[in-house]
């Protein structure tokens, strides 16, 4: 095999990886705010951190687990396996059964909402990338 055949199957390779994979921006721990906008609720503003990895059983897509933290410590609230990354590749959409989240990556910024089903926007979210 030629160098150019070489060089034109390794971009190939590369570019279907590319496909396939979730954006490595995404990837990784975000640490920051989570602020409730309903406030006659039990909902409380909370330091937040959420962890983005690509999903095991499900390829393309991502799972988000969800923390807060408190009195220094990380108490999980749940993982959402199946999120989606949108077009621009640089946004997570996670649904389930109360609502969806929609998280926004610009370089190490996150920003998003969660929005209950009625169309409530419940949370809004401000992260930083560890």
């Amino acid at each position: 095999m030629g160098f150019r055949s070489l060089l034109s199957l390794s971009a190939l390779l590369l570019a279907g990886l590319s496909a396939q994979d979730p954006s490595p921006n995404l990837i990784g721990v975000w640490r920051g705010d989570s602020l409730c906008q309903v406030k006659a609720s039990a909902c409380h503003d909370e330091k937040a951190l959420y962890r983005v990895k690509a999903a095991e059983d499900v390829p393309h897509h991502l799972a988000v687990t969800f923390s807060k933290i408190v009195d220094g410590r990380e108490v999980v609230l749940g993982t959402i396996g199946d999120c989606r990354t949108k077009g621009d590749h640089h946004t997570i959409e996670c649904n389930y059964e109360r609502g969806a989240w929609l998280l926004s990556v610009s370089g190490d910024q996150m920003e998003g909402t969660l929005t209950l089903t009625d169309g409530t926007v419940f949370r809004r979210v401000n992260l930083k990338k560890q």
